[in-house]
C-alpha cells in the first residue's frame, strides 16, 4: 500500500535511521586499532558496517550489498592504501568518510522502504521528490526530537552527523571523551523516549 508523505510508517523508518546512525557514529572499531594489511582493514570495515546495519535494524540479507556499497564509496573518496586509516585511526578524515558513507547507505535504505510501485511514477522527478521528502523527514525527526536535548547534546549530535569521532568532539568542545560518550547516550535515550511517546 502506498504511504502518504509524512505518514507515521515512514516517520518510524526515519526515527530508526536517526537513532541507529547516532548510535554507530563516533564509535571505535571493536577490532584492533592498527590493521597490518589492506585485507585486514577491509575485514574490519565489514565488521564495523555489520554492527551499523544491525543497529539500524536493516534486514541481514541486505548487509553484504550495503557493505559493498560503503567500500565502493570509500574507494571513490580515499586512496586504496588509506583504507587502513578508515578503521585503524578513529580520529582520521578517512574514518569520518567511512561514517558518512554508512550514514548515506542507511538513508538510501530508509528511502527504499517507502517506494511506491513503479506504476505510480508517471512523471519525471517523482522518485527524486520522494527521496527528497524522506531526507526531509529524517532531518525533521532529528530537529523535533532534538528539542528535548540540551544545547550541548544537540551540538554533539550535529558533530556526530558530520562524521567526527567521540575523541574529536571532545577536543572541539573541550570536554573529556567519557563526558561526550555519556552525553551521546543520554541524548539517544531522550530521542528514543520522545519518538516512542510521539508514535
Amino acid at each position: 500500500m502506498k504511504q502518504k508523505p509524512g505518514s507515521p510508517h515512514i516517520s518510524r523508518f526515519a526515527a530508526v535511521a536517526v537513532t541507529a546512525l547516532i548510535c554507530s557514529s563516533g564509535e571505535t572499531a571493536s577490532a584492533r586499532s592498527a590493521p597490518a594489511s589492506e585485507s585486514n582493514a577491509i575485514q574490519q570495515i565489514e565488521r564495523y558496517c555489520s554492527k551499523s546495519w544491525q543497529t539500524a535494524h536493516m534486514p541481514r540479507d541486505e548487509w553484504n550489498d550495503s557493505t559493498q556499497q560503503v567500500l565502493a564509496e570509500l574507494l571513490e573518496r580515499i586512496p586504496r592504501e588509506r583504507l587502513t586509516a578508515a578503521i585503524g585511526a578513529s580520529a582520521s578524515e578517512e574514518r569520518r568518510e567511512l561514517n558518512r558513507s554508512i550514514w548515506r547507505i542507511v538513508k538510501r535504505w530508509v528511502r527504499r522502504q517507502r517506494h511506491a510501485p513503479l506504476d505510480d511514477f508517471d512523471t519525471p522527478g517523482v522518485v527524486d521528490d520522494q527521496s527528497s521528502r524522506v531526507d526531509d523527514q529524517i532531518e525533521q525527526v532529528l530537529r523535533v526530537a532534538s528539542t528535548q536535548l540540551s544545547d550541548q547534546q544537540r551540538r554533539i549530535i550535529e558533530l556526530l552527523k558530520e562524521g567526527l569521532t567521540v575523541a574529536e568532539i571532545a577536543g572541539r568542545m573541550d570536554l573529556t571523551p567519557s563526558r561526550i560518550s555519556n552525553e551521546k547516550h543520554r541524548a539517544i535515550k531522550q530521542i528514543r523516549r520522545y519518538l516512542c511517546d510521539a508514535a
